[in-house]
Parts: C-alpha cells; sequence; structure tokens
C-alpha cells in the first residue's frame, strides 16, 4: 500500500473538520480563452473601422468630385469671359477703323463704351484667378489692351489725322496691336482648356475610384455579415445544442455524462457549472444509495448481534465452568472462550459501526492527536522495524472530536505498517493548507490494486486474513462525521 490516504483530515480553522471544497470539472480541451463577449466586440470593432474607412473614402471620393467639377466649373466660366473680352476687343477694333475711314462719327463713343465693359471683364478675370500663371497671362493682356487703348485715345484726340497716315495707322492695328491681343487671348484660351481638361480627368479618376469603393463596400459587407453569422453559428448556436443535448442526457440520470466543450468563454463556464452539477448529483445519489444500504444493513446487524450475543454470554458461561471443573478439556473451552470473544467483540464493533457517531468539537492540537495515535502502535513498530517519521508543522487549532479522531488516525496508520515491510519507512505528515490543515499518510509498500480502489473505504472489505474490513470505513466515517 503505497499510499493508503494522502489526506484523511482536511477542515477549516475554527471549524469542523471535513469540509471538502469542490474542485472545478474539466470541461474538455481548451482551445481559446477570449470570452464571446469579447469576441463580439472585436467583431463590432472591425465592423465600426471598416465602416469608418469606407465612410472616409465616401467623403473623400464625393469631395474629390465636388473639388472636379469646381475646377471644371471655374475653367468654363473663365473660358467664356475670355471670349466675351475677345469678342468686345474685336468690335472696339472695328470702331476704330470706322472712325479712321470716317464711315462712323460715333465711332470715339462707342469705342470708350466697350472699353469699360472691356476692363470691367479683365478686372472679373484678375479677381478669380487663383494660379501664378493665370495671374500672370491676365497681365500680359491687359498690357496689350492698354496699349491698343491708348493708341485709340491718341487717334481720337488728334481730328486732324490727314490720310497719307491711315495705311501706317492700319499696318499698326493690323499687325502688331491686334496680333498681340490675340496671342494673349490664346494664351489665356489655352490655359483654361487644359484646366477644363484636368478636371474631366481628375472627375473620370473619381468616377473609377467609386465603381472600385462600391465593389469594395458590397464585398466587406458580405464578408462583414459572413463573420458574424460564423461567430453566431460557432460560439453560440453550438455550444447550446452541445448543452441542450448534454443536459437532456442528465436529465435521465446519467450522472456520468458530460458537457464537452472546447472554450473557456461564457459557454464554458456554463458547461463546467453543469458538469459540476452532474458530479454533485451523482455523489448525492452515490450517499443516498450508501445511506439507504447502510440504514437496511444496520437494521439486519443489529437485529443479529442483539439475538446472538445472549446465548453467547451464556456460551462462554458454561464454558468458564466446564474448562474451571474439568482440567483435561481445559484447552478446548478456552478456544470456546476465545472465540465467543471474538464473536461478542466483532458485534460490539458492528453495532458502533452502525449507530451514528456524536461528536464533541473542541479546538484541538491536531499534532497531539497524531501523537497519541502513532503511541499506540508502537510496540507493533518495534516489534516490525518499520521505520515511523512523523514530520509535523506547526498548525493553528481545529475543531474536532479527539477520541474519535485518534481512532481514525490509528486505523490509517496501522494500515500503512501492515503494508509495510521491516525495511520500509512510514511517514506521517502534517500542514497547513489556507485555512485548512492537513494530515498524510504514506508508506513504502506494493500499493493497492487499481481494481479494489474504489472499495477500500467499504464496510466489511478486507483483503486481510481474519480482518472484518471496518477500520478504513470507521476512518472514512469519522471524517464524515466531522
Amino acid at each position: 500500500m503505497r499510499e493508503l490516504l494522502q489526506t484523511i483530515s482536511r477542515g477549516t480553522v475554527g471549524k469542523p473538520l471535513g469540509q471538502y471544497p469542490t474542485q472545478p470539472l474539466s470541461a474538455g480541451p481548451v482551445y481559446s480563452t477570449m470570452t464571446i463577449r469579447r469576441r463580439l466586440q472585436l467583431v463590432y470593432l472591425l465592423i465600426l473601422l471598416s465602416t469608418v474607412v469606407i465612410g472616409a473614402l465616401a467623403v473623400w471620393s464625393t469631395a474629390s468630385w465636388q473639388r472636379a467639377s469646381v475646377d471644371l466649373t471655374y475653367s468654363h466660366v473663365q473660358g467664356q469671359r475670355v471670349e466675351r473680352v475677345r469678342g468686345d476687343i474685336y468690335r472696339q477694333v472695328k470702331e476704330v477703323v470706322d472712325w479712321l475711314t470716317e464711315e462712323d462719327k460715333d465711332a470715339d463713343d462707342e469705342f470708350r463704351n466697350l472699353a469699360a465693359v472691356t476692363g470691367a471683364e479683365i478686372g472679373v478675370l484678375e479677381r478669380n484667378s487663383q494660379g501664378a500663371e493665370e495671374r500672370l497671362a491676365i497681365e500680359e493682356l491687359r498690357r496689350s489692351y492698354e496699349a491698343l487703348q491708348a493708341f485709340a485715345e491718341a487717334l481720337f484726340s488728334d481730328p486732324g489725322t490727314n490720310r497719307e497716315q491711315m495705311p501706317w495707322l492700319e499696318e499698326q492695328i493690323e499687325s502688331q496691336l491686334f496680333p498681340e491681343l490675340e496671342e494673349r487671348i490664346e494664351t489665356l484660351r489655352g490655359y483654361y482648356q487644359s484646366e477644363a481638361v484636368r478636371s474631366i480627368q481628375g472627375t473620370e479618376k473619381v468616377q473609377d475610384l467609386t465603381r472600385s469603393l462600391t465593389v469594395v463596400i458590397v464585398l466587406l459587407s458580405l464578408i462583414q455579415g459572413g463573420i458574424l453569422l460564423f461567430g453566431i453559428q460557432r460560439w453560440l448556436v453550438r455550444p447550446l445544442a452541445e448543452i441542450s443535448r448534454s443536459t437532456a442526457v442528465i436529465s435521465t440520470g446519467n450522472f456520468q455524462h458530460r458537457v464537452v466543450l472546447r472554450s473557456r468563454d461564457e459557454m464554458g463556464n456554463l458547461a463546467q457549472a453543469i458538469n459540476r452539477m452532474a458530479e454533485e448529483l451523482r455523489q448525492s445519489q452515490t450517499r443516498l444509495v450508501e445511506s439507504e444500504r447502510l440504514a437496511a444493513l444496520g437494521e439486519l446487524v443489529g437485529y443479529i448481534a442483539h439475538n446472538i450475543r445472549n446465548p453467547l454470554a451464556s456460551m462462554r458461561a458454561a464454558a468458564q465452568v466446564g474448562r474451571d471443573e474439568t482440567p483435561q478439556a481445559h484447552e478446548a473451552f478456552q478456544d470456546v472462550i476465545d472465540t465467543v470473544d471474538r464473536l461478542e467483540r466483532w458485534a460490539r464493533d458492528l453495532l458502533s459501526f452502525m449507530k451514528p457517531l456524536g461528536l464533541k468539537l473542541v479546538p484541538e492540537d491536531l499534532n497531539r492527536l497524531v501523537r497519541n495515535a502513532v503511541s499506540v502502535l508502537q510496540n507493533r513498530v518495534e516489534e516490525q522495524g518499520t521505520r515511523l517519521v512523523l514530520d509535523l508543522q506547526a498548525l493553528p487549532a481545529a475543531e474536532t472530536d479527539a477520541q474519535w479522531m485518534e481512532q481514525a488516525l490509528a486505523a490509517v496508520v496501522a494500515n500503512a505498517l501492515e503494508a509495510s515491510g521491516p525495511a520500509d519507512v512510514v511517514r506521517v505528515r502534517t500542514l497547513a493548507a489556507g485555512e485548512s490543515v492537513v494530515v498524510q499518510v504514506t508508506d513504502e509498500g506494493p500499493g493497492i490494486q487499481r481494481d479494489i480502489q474504489s472499495k477500500i473505504f467499504d464496510p466489511y472489505f478486507t483483503t486481510k486474513a481474519g480482518g472484518v474490513g471496518l477500520g478504513l470505513a470507521m476512518a472514512k466515517k469519522v471524517m464524515a462525521a466531522h
């Protein structure tokens, strides 16, 4: 018997011994320790982040589209103003020519009216200009126009211009002033046309990007929906189905069945709680069956013991008389007396085992009880040659019944000695474990066979010749009573 009973006394300081903490039952292999709440939070966070990114891209796309549209509108409006300026300049040049040919006496007034409109248009172009290149082109147009305007004003202010100068004046207008203005206007028109083309290309890029974003949004929505459905199926639906199936099995009375979940989330905790409940129900059922069996057995034992003790007393008295009166039969009558005493002791032990224990709990030093229990077995230790080692640590007082506890300790140590050889060591150790006190009895014997380990605390079960099988059973009963 290598380890008969590692822990026979586990009690809370200041409370009765025998209150064993409930150990959590395993719910199967652990694949994840993340809770369902945390998983759902992560999924929703991913959905939120993707939504924010999509929203930001959509806002950027809309802003880019709006900016391209504004740029295109601006280029178009400015180009129209340039065309109006060109038309006004053409008309002013015509008025100058008409004035020179004396075909229109009011040409100077009409020129000045058109000049005011043209100057205002150029001013609008300057105020709305956005880039340095555009402002430079408008400035050059203004200088060229002012040169034409100064030339015309010089003609209008000198009514005596002779006919001989007219060809030269016309050549000045046609070969220098007007071509220069035309060049400045074409430069501006080209600038605005290039800006319009650039805006159109930007709009096309934004359009392509919008199509791509639409595809991405649809794919992300499908992926998010798939992840959410997968998570609900894996984290909620399947575990609930497994729990429902297992509870249905347990409800039939199969308390050995366990819920197996591969996670330590809320469902895993629920599975562990169900498994603990099933284990407690199994233990309660076992205790109930045992108590019913012991109750029935107790009635039977009590009846048998009560009915055989009186005949045994008569037999013993008769044997004592015969032994004293007949020396020839002394040995035979002594055997009868010894057998009757043994039967009487067995009957007394049976009755004692079947009766409920009346404990008198007071604070006791468990180390003192261990020493008292070991001292009873000291002669057996010396005769057997086995080493008995005490490893007693300082312990707080625990409420216990000293008489019954000593009997339980002596029974366990006696079993350890019976399983040990002359050179073996039996070790009795005490220690404090949190709010509990623990006694461990270990030996170096061959150990208990696996197929009978579950029976060693059953009443009347023994592997020793002449044994009754009540020593360890009584020790267990004492601990259960505590």
